[in-house]
């Protein structure tokens, strides 16, 4: 592990992960255009080093899939999408996984940005709280804790505490919602040990783990009105990346498409379960919750992005109160702001049998 310099002036400093990738048993025949090529290194930004919405890839690193397709993934860790997105902006990273309201909103700025594979399309978000606090009509007079309190996690707060309240508790008049530190499980844990705030919002596997710890499950945004069909994150690039170098955009899709084949081969479920207690440093209990979740769909494994998903987030988050993220958006708008060029090339570096169950696999999620 090093330190290395985003956008100098806007991320001070992030952590590069230099990922050694190990062979494994899920990585399949090795085909001639996968096996083509040197060694390409591709660095992607990210907010967290670990969690059900990454997993993907987790398995390509423990089981061979970027090692199958000559990538060597740097994971470069920023505090939030905002500045992860400022950093491709910047060339600091090839590509980033941004929640969609937080793509959207830089899209707004920057078109150049690109959705070009679909990451996760449910939202997994959960709202944890004390035993103490029984309904969100409890947070009255209190304060939840996110890491960026007017976007992503501050937003689903306010979005889950809205719906939930039917529209009769308000931000900033009846709760409050604070900055508590750095993405990951122990500033939630001391912000809510200390009774600095009394919720926070979370994705499994740490919803599990902090269940496991005595706190409560208040709120699901699956089970809020209005969210349940709220696209969660996506991957996004640049021309500079998948149009300059678009052999290695295509096989590091690839790889995550097999990856994404392999977690839900229910032939792999104790290995994938495995791979995330380890790299999220969670109890195996609250990564198999996770697994459970995931499973139910939400991986989309031809990795396309639909103008719908655009459109979905844009009328979600209007319908809550927020702006648009981007004014006038319509499907041929939305389609402009989506490159799936990357994920079709990925798609035929696989060899038939992985084609074939890619296909079987998107089909039968419904979606």
């Amino acid at each position: 592990m090093r330190t290395t310099r985003v956008a100098a002036g806007v991320i001070a400093a992030v952590l590069l992960f230099v990922a050694a990738c190990g062979g494994g048993s899920g990585s399949g025949s090795t085909t001639p255009s996968a096996a083509s090529g040197a060694v390409e290194t591709v660095k992607l930004g990210g907010v967290s080093k670990a969690n059900a919405g990454n997993w993907f890839y987790l398995i390509a690193l423990n089981e061979g899939m970027f090692d199958k397709y000559k990538i060597k993934l740097d994971r470069i860790l920023a505090p939030t999408s905002a500045a992860a997105i400022t950093a491709l902006l910047a060339g600091e990273v090839d590509l980033t996984g941004p929640t969609f309201d937080a793509g959207m909103q830089a899209q707004a700025n920057a078109p150049a940005v690109k959705w070009i594979a679909m990451g996760y399309d449910k939202l997994p978000y959960t709202l944890i709280s004390p035993k103490s606090v029984n309904s969100v009509q409890d947070l009255r007079g209190k304060t939840c804790g996110a890491q960026v309190p007017n976007a992503v996690d501050g937003l689903y707060i306010k979005m889950m505490i809205t719906g939930l309240s039917n529209g009769t508790m308000k931000a900033g008049t009846d709760y409050e919602v604070t900055a508590f530190g750095s993405a990951g499980l122990a500033p939630k844990v001391a912000a809510l040990n200390t009774g600095q705030v009394a919720c926070v919002a979370t994705v499994p596997p740490e919803v599990g783990q902090l269940e496991a710890m005595g706190y409560k499950v208040l709120a699901r945004s699956s089970q809020v009105p209005g969210m349940t069909d709220f696209p969660f994150f996506g991957i996004v690039s640049t021309e500079k990346f998948y149009g300059q170098r678009p052999e290695v955009a295509a096989r590091m899709l690839a790889a995550v498409m097999e990856a994404e084949v392999f977690l839900y081969d229910p032939a792999n479920k104790d290995r994938v379960i495995d791979i995330l207690a380890k790299e999220a440093e969670v109890d195996r209990s609250a990564a198999a919750q996770a697994y459970e979740y995931v499973t139910t769909g939400g991986f989309r494994p031809d990795l396309k992005v639909k103008p719908s998903d655009l459109l979905t987030a844009s009328r979600v988050l209007q319908a809550s109160g927020q702006n648009a993220p981007i004014p006038g958006l319509d499907e041929a708008k939305a389609a402009q702001l989506i490159a799936n060029g990357p994920a079709d090339a990925a798609f035929k570096l696989l060899d038939p049998a992985m084609q074939k169950k890619v296909t079987d696999l998107t089909a039968g999620r419904g979606k």
